[in-house]
């Protein structure tokens, strides 16, 4: 596997830049690790390992093996293939690894064990072609972000192409969650349509407390959802 130099430059660059990100009360900001073209990302149970997806083709192994916050490695995992794109990883309590790419959702159930390795074992629990129509693929607003929601499925966001999607789409995105969220059981049946009009979303979260939806979008303002989980 490849692996990143944690240039000390660099780093210390990245730290001034840090320092001037206002906090809320509580909360601190410190540099854990240099990875390139850093998008969504997935945590271990022991959180000794983060899954770090990015805009391209790669997903990246983050290990903390002493747990000081600090990431003692960072390498192209062996999760990554010329075939992923645009990533988005997510972990369940049992340590599976989930990744959704532009048209696939692949299932890694032994990531944790092997994270460090090339025999790894994986599953299209969604085959590629089959999370969005092959026709409807575009570079533009489809880097996925993904989680497990309180209800063990697992939730997808789906950005549309277009700012204002063509008369001509608005029945078939709708039917597909196009510009919106889908969610599967975590064998990839099951779909469901839960949320519609997010265009181009930057990442998928769930409230512990509430178990409302949350999807953040590229303009910085938050949007949630009606939509909450039955159990």
């Amino acid at each position: 596997m490849k692996r990143v130099a944690q240039d000390p430059k660099y780093a210390e660059n990245l730290k001034k830049v840090l320092q001037q990100i206002k906090m809320p009360e509580g909360f601190k900001i410190e540099l854990f690790a240099i990875v390139p073209d850093a998008r969504g990302m997935a945590v271990s149970r022991n959180h000794a390992t983060v899954w770090v997806g990015t805009r391209k083709s790669t997903v990246y192994s983050v290990n903390d093996r002493d747990m000081d916050n600090v990431a003692d490695t960072v390498d192209e995992s062996a999760e990554a293939s010329s075939s992923i794109f645009l990533p988005a990883p997510a972990t369940r309590p049992m340590g599976f690894l989930f990744i959704a790419e532009r048209n696939r959702v692949m299932m890694f159930p032994a990531a944790e064990y092997f994270m460090e390795g090339a025999d790894t074992v994986a599953f299209a629990i969604v085959k590629q072609g089959d999370l969005i129509p092959p026709e409807e693929e575009s570079y533009n607003h489809t880097a996925r972000a993904c989680v497990i929601g309180p209800d063990n499925r697992i939730y997808i966001t789906l950005g549309q192409p277009f700012n204002v999607q063509p008369p001509e789409k608005v029945d078939l995105y709708r039917k597909w969650g196009i510009g919106g969220i889908v969610s599967f059981n975590r064998d990839g049946k099951d779909r469901k349509v839960v949320a519609t009009g997010v265009r181009n979303s930057s990442g998928l979260a769930f409230n512990p407390r509430t178990r409302a939806c949350g999807s953040p979008t590229t303009r910085l303002t938050a949007w949630v959802t009606r939509y909450r989980p039955a159990s």
